[in-house]
């Protein structure tokens, strides 16, 4: 059983933000969705939900098209800058119609979670400022009984405290309840011991998708003097991915895992999630959106 997205294209006002993503994610892993400000991310999710109409291609689950109807959008639920419930109602009184409307609603977890991030279930979403909103979000995402989990951006709007009971709560949903969830965020570096499979988007095409035990040999940085590095380089015919220089000292990611080994004042290391999401998205800042 998995989600299948078919030569998924989507364009607004000529523009293209989906062009023929082909994906197909396993069921019950936690995937990590990345790239640059307008890949496409949200799009793709929006339209795996069933809130955005594709202009060609399908997305199914377990077979069935997530547009066939027959109950498939009460196997899904989507977390993002929306909140599809009236702001005037109570919290109690959403967990109730989300109890209704998924055939249940885990509400043990969901009193831990709204004790930790200081909620009552008497509060109007209106009333609540944008970490409380964000929390909210959450928790009403968490708790459904569904197959399929979207976060996207799940932790704007939380402090670093707020982040990491986030991600707790995450990974205790899923150990309770293991589905398939799909989480985009900035913080790239924040979910990488969460994700177990990693999509990277550009330009509205899949760059990349692997599984995080192939990370460490996808590629090296190398970092020493520039006429070492250079040489190394050279002599090993390694094309560079990018190149920082630094107080004399040369930095390179380069592709796959060089069999030479390096002089003694050239080191070479693995790439982290967050920095190979960088280089092969020509992203030069420190985070990816």
């Amino acid at each position: 059983m998995s989600l299948v997205i078919s030569d998924l294209s989507k364009s607004r006002h000529g523009t293209s933000l989906l062009n023929g993503v082909n994906l197909e994610l396993r069921s019950g892993a936690i995937h990590g969705l990345f790239g640059r400000n307008g890949a496409g991310k949200s799009t793709l999710l929006n339209i795996i939900a069933n809130r955005l109409v594709a202009d060609a291609g399908s997305v199914s689950f377990d077979g069935n098209r997530m547009t066939d109807g027959g109950g498939m959008w009460e196997r899904l639920m989507l977390m993002d800058e929306t909140w599809p419930y009236p702001v005037e109602w109570r919290l109690r009184s959403v967990f109730r119609l989300i109890s209704r409307r998924y055939g249940g609603f885990d509400d043990v977890l969901a009193g831990r979670m709204m004790q930790a991030f200081g909620l009552r279930p008497d509060a109007r979403f209106m009333r609540l400022s944008t970490g409380q909103r964000g929390a909210a979000k959450l928790v009403a995402a968490l708790c459904a009984p569904t197959d399929i989990v979207l976060l996207d951006e799940a932790t704007d709007g939380l402090d670093a405290a707020a982040r990491d009971l986030c991600y707790r709560f995450v990974i205790e949903s899923y150990g309770d309840r293991p589905r398939t969830m799909i989480i985009s965020t900035h913080l790239i570096t924040e979910v990488e011991g969460l994700v177990e499979h990693a999509v990277v988007l550009d330009h509205g095409r899949v760059l990349e998708s692997f599984d995080m035990n192939e990370l460490s040999q996808r590629g090296r940085m190398l970092s020493g003097p520039v006429g070492s590095v250079r040489r190394y380089l050279a002599d090993n015919g390694l094309r560079t991915l990018s190149e920082t220089i630094l107080g004399g000292l040369l930095t390179v990611g380069v592709r796959g895992v060089p069999s030479a080994p390096t002089p003694e004042n050239v080191v070479m290391r693995s790439f982290d999630l967050n920095e190979y999401v960088i280089q092969i998205t020509g992203i030069d800042k420190g985070r990816a959106s």
